[in-house]
């Protein structure tokens, strides 16, 4: 006597069934089948179904008896992969107007291969497993990945980032006009662009300082 199974699919995602089917060939009917999930029984007759909660490989075994109490068995196994796991990295989370943002996907579980897709503020922008976006305007978005596995299960994940403002520099001195041997000070002042602010101030082309602040000894040129 000769059995056989198959198995809609061999590998699946947590809290996925998987429906098996049988044939037998030899023996003398009728038959008795008796489903086995790792030596368990779960279920009797010449089709099964069953659904696993928790990852692993399970072992299928369905045993068939005839009427002459002949028996054959045969297995088959199945992977379960845990549930999907989805985050996303940014390689910073404050930019300037204009400037590009790359974002790193990071995914484990469910049954490979997967398909991405990104959204910004609700817009799709890419399809690839990570994303490189310039962001023209500033404001605050919202960067959403939604990742899905080859047997339809999904998840996603959400980052916002802020895009400033262009960055604006102004110079004040205490004295636009001084004689000769006087004490001038020197303010550098910022805003807008992403903190923090890196200052140098230069005399006639030679670096003077690193401070937004300065006082500079004018002598005789």
């Amino acid at each position: 006597m000769s059995v056989y199974v198959s198995a809609n699919r061999t590998a699946v995602d947590e809290g996925m069934p998987v429906s098996f089917l049988s044939g037998v060939s030899g023996g003398v009917g009728p038959y008795n089948y008796t489903w086995y999930v790792n030596g368990a029984v779960f279920a009797y007759g010449p089709s099964a179904s069953h659904t696993f909660t928790a990852s692993g490989v399970y072992t299928i075994t369905l045993t068939v008896k005839d009427s002459f109490g002949e028996s054959s068995s045969v297995s088959v196994n199945v992977t379960v992969n845990s549930q999907i796991s989805v985050s996303a990295s940014d390689s910073a989370a404050s930019i300037d107007a204009g400037q590009s943002d790359l974002f790193t996907s990071h995914v484990s579980g469910c049954t490979p291969p997967y398909t991405y897709e990104w959204y910004v503020n609700g817009g799709l922008v890419s399809s690839q497993q990570d994303l490189s976006y310039a962001f023209d305007s500033p404001g605050t978005y919202t960067v959403e990945l939604v990742v899905l596995d080859s047997l339809g299960e999904s998840s996603s994940y959400s980052l916002s980032i802020t895009v400033n403002p262009d960055l604006k520099a102004s110079i004040a001195v205490q004295y636009p006009t001084v004689d000769e041997n006087i004490t001038d000070n020197i303010t550098l002042t910022a805003e807008n662009g992403t903190q923090p602010y890196a200052y140098t101030i230069l005399i006639n082309g030679a670096k003077a300082s690193s401070s937004s602040s300065y006082s500079q000894y004018f002598t005789t040129s």
